[in-house]
């Protein structure tokens, strides 16, 4: 009777439980200051991209975009605190400038000082600094894939404003922008396929354009990036640094098949006959179609420490070099290399090379930073199996313009190298196309390797 009394009064009290109105939630006061400064910051973000995409200058080819994001520092400072690495690379940069100037004073009792030079790279690294920063900022708020598209659609915008060079359009005005547009946007959709094909077709149009290295970047970029689809099933996760010994061996192979393939004509008549006459001149490919290599190891030889941002080369500097690019079977005696290379300035069409004679040991200090965050960003993408046609190229591009283009022309794309590797560093996520994706170890490998 009592348990029964118990029973019924239990039912009775969850009935009445159940029967209550839900107690009244505290209402949540919207902030439409927030919501409007947040779309405010998102859109100044994407104008700062598009600006440093663009590159328009004035003075001392210092970019304008560049320069308003450095104006900025106090608004994206604060997306520096996730890389110990991006902090020290700026550090560095910083440091280099410096150094540039001192060196370049130590040595006004033997050389000619150009104190636009000075001026001109140092603005150069203070524009890196601020178009990494931009880019970080905008990072931090849209994906890499929107990042990406709007940079190279400043890329694109800028091309009428500077003219389209009528010596070879595509490699000289076309290349760069399209690539990157094309490569974002099929980014956006994630399918390995489509951006493998892009990869051929633009390769394709570089061998039919006279343009050789594009072209092998663009196979190179496609190779990686079929090749990572598959890379999870076969080595697995816990391979760290072999992933880049593997990339490096592919990039070998595809030199070698693409030598065989210039010297067979595919590349045209013209083409056939420039490699050829490049490699029995020097004995090698490399070194036949970038003498400058040699101009570089000679100075360097000369002036370990660096010559200084602003420093005129004098007669025994031009003598050095044209000495080491005759060793090579090169011929310097002619207008590129006494205008261009060393007419104003020193100028070895390296950006490793011209940042250690510019900047001395800090700027060295500045690529070798600034590439062992590439690579370690490649290496991840690789090893998550999240590699994208985009930043293979531009990480592919990043080590050819180390070794074989100048500085000034090649901060546009390094810096949005940079940017991504340092995305992809991030703890828990990768360069993903639709969003930052968080992956795990074996199950995300094998559904990043599906796709």
């Amino acid at each position: 009777m009592t348990r029964g009394a118990g029973e019924g009064g239990a039912r009775i009290a969850a009935g009445l439980a159940a029967a209550a109105p839900p107690a009244p939630s505290r209402p949540r006061l919207a902030r439409p200051e927030a919501t409007v400064w947040t779309r405010a910051e998102g859109l100044l973000a994407l104008v700062l991209v598009f600006a440093v995409g663009s590159q328009v200058s004035l003075l001392y080819h210092a970019p304008l975009g560049a320069l308003a994001s450095l104006a900025l520092f106090p608004l994206w400072q604060r997306t520096l605190a996730t890389s110990g690495w991006v902090r020290l690379l700026m550090g560095l940069l910083a440091v280099s400038a410096a150094c540039g100037l001192l060196l370049s004073l130590l040595a006004r009792s033997t050389h000619a000082i150009s104190t636009y030079s000075i001026v001109e790279r140092s603005l150069m690294l203070a524009c890196l600094v601020g178009g990494l920063g931009a880019l970080l900022y905008a990072l931090a708020r849209f994906t890499p894939a929107t990042v990406a598209l709007v940079y190279g659609l400043g890329m694109a915008a800028a091309v009428p404003l500077a003219g389209i060079n009528p010596a070879n359009p595509w490699k000289f005005s076309l290349s760069m922008p399209v690539t990157v547009v094309v490569l974002a946007l099929l980014m956006r959709r994630d399918r390995a396929s489509l951006q493998v094909v892009a990869l051929v077709g633009l390769g394709a149009v570089g061998m039919v354009s006279d343009s050789r290295s594009y072209a092998s970047m663009m196979f190179l970029a496609a190779a990686i990036l079929a090749w990572n689809r598959v890379l999870p099933r076969l080595v697995g996760a816990r391979r760290r640094w072999g992933n880049l010994f593997g990339l490096a061996a592919l990039g070998i192979a595809l030199f070698y098949f693409m030598q065989f393939a210039l010297l067979q004509g595919y590349f045209g008549e013209v083409t056939q006959q420039r490699t050829a006459d490049q490699i029995e001149r020097s004995g090698s490919l490399l070194l036949g179609g970038r003498p400058e290599l040699a101009a570089s190891l000679a100075l360097l030889r000369a002036h370990p420490a660096g010559l200084g941002s602003g420093t005129i080369a004098n007669a025994g500097d031009v003598y050095r070099a044209q000495e080491g690019m005759a060793g090579i079977g090169y011929d310097p005696n002619n207008g590129y290399v006494l205008n261009y290379m060393f007419g104003s300035g020193v100028e070895v069409h390296s950006v490793a090379a011209d940042f250690w004679l510019w900047f001395g040991l800090p700027g060295l200090a500045a690529v070798i930073v600034a590439g062992a965050l590439v690579a370690s960003g490649v290496n991840r993408a690789l090893r998550a199996g999240a590699m994208s046609g985009l930043l293979a190229y531009v990480g592919i591009r990043f080590f050819w313009d180390l070794a074989f283009s100048p500085a000034s022309t090649s901060m546009r794309l390094a810096v949005l190298a940079i940017a991504l590797a340092v995305v992809a560093l991030r703890p828990g996520r990768v360069v993903g196309a639709r969003d930052y994706r968080s992956r795990g170890s074996s199950s995300a490998m094998s559904q990043s390797s599906a796709t």
